[in-house]
């Protein structure tokens, strides 16, 4: 007997953008109202004994007073997962994300799939391990797609549970990446270049070096720990390294991120989400140019969020919603956005 779960959601309202360019120059910071419409959906089955399917479909639209920011994304999560003994299974696993602007300013698309093999030798261990494969494809027309790539890697992850609703995590991962363009060789008359990865440049003006393609590789290592009851809570450290032949895009991101989530007085359920990220690189204005590092804010910015939630009636919910993005460093150009976004929220389970 096959037996599945769906859950569908919907949450709309008005935002208010501090910074909807997202320049680091607060004088040329322009704030802008708008509407954020959010729809998530997912779906859990066991088709067969041992078999478990996870699917998940997330789409955000953004309307802003000024067209050039609107914006629409999409995230498309899956993952089959087959036990293939009392202990160890194996699984398959992707996500595609396709995000577009209006303007074609960090307009991308990222695929990404991997195998797992899953272990578990003595009770409240697990290890998985497995290879991976990325695409990602940056739209533009001024990049010339020469920052499209493939990547090939691998990845793995021990985790211990020791109690209830408790749990440990340590992780690694590693990928090489081909580009299809040429490695940069250095700036040339490019003193300030935009902070985010808009290249409003021609990529010829940024001095490639034909016939030597750009290669990176990517090592990241995190720990984590959590606990799920009547509290969420869950703190997570990493370090990423990006070592590249390109001029401006190795880098170095040190991570720390906690969350935590319970229910209030009043039947209001509140999730605090708090990000601390510190990035180095060389002395090089291409840097920012580089949209491989990240080109959400999520990706690439301090952040500190607060998310208030509360039931109406027949699944109908108000919704609040509150997330400022900051830089830490002191060489760094100085960046603020904040957003606000309140509405209505509705949600079915099936």
């Amino acid at each position: 007997m096959i037996r599945a779960a769906v859950a569908l959601a919907l949450i709309t309202g008005p935002q208010w953008d501090s910074n909807v360019g997202r320049v680091v120059d607060d004088d040329q910071a322009a704030g802008a109202t708008g509407v954020v419409t959010l729809l998530r959906g997912s779906l859990k089955a066991k088709p067969f004994s041992g078999h478990q399917l996870d699917l998940a479909h997330d789409a955000g639209i953004k309307v802003h007073e000024s067209r050039g920011d609107d914006v629409l994304t999409q995230l498309v999560r899956g993952s089959w997962t087959a036990r293939a003994g009392p202990s160890w299974w194996l699984g398959v696993k992707g996500s595609l994300k396709d995000r577009r602007q209006e303007a074609d300013v960090r307009s991308y698309l990222l695929g990404r799939a991997a195998l797992e093999v899953g272990v578990a030798p003595t009770p409240g261990w697990t290890l998985t391990f497995g290879p991976l494969y990325e695409r990602f494809v940056y739209r533009p027309e001024e990049t010339e797609g020469q920052l499209d790539h493939d990547a090939l890697g691998a990845e793995v992850a021990l985790t211990w549970r020791p109690a209830a609703g408790w749990h440990a995590r340590l992780s690694g991962a590693a990928e090489a990446k081909a580009f299809e363009g040429d490695r940069l060789r250095e700036t040339r008359g490019v003193d300030e270049p935009p902070e985010h990865p808009g290249l409003v440049l021609p990529w010829r003006d940024l001095n490639p070096v034909p016939g030597e393609a750009r290669r990176d590789v990517v090592t990241t290592a995190a720990a984590g720990v959590g606990y799920t009851g009547d509290l969420l809570l869950s703190l997570d450290a990493w370090r990423q390294e990006d070592s590249s032949n390109s001029a401006g895009a190795g880098f170095t991101r040190w991570g720390l991120r906690m969350r935590s989530g319970a229910t209030l007085p009043g039947q209001v359920s509140a999730s605090l989400r708090a990000t601390l990220q510190v990035l180095t690189d060389e002395e090089d204005p291409l840097f920012r140019l580089d949209p491989v590092r990240g080109v959400d804010d999520e990706e690439t910015r301090s952040s500190v969020g607060l998310r208030l939630r509360r039931p109406l009636f027949g699944g109908l919910s108000i919704e609040a919603k509150a997330v400022g993005y900051f830089s830490l460093r002191d060489d760094e150009p100085e960046y603020r956005r904040w957003t606000l976004l309140g509405g209505l929220g509705y949600r079915v389970a099936m």
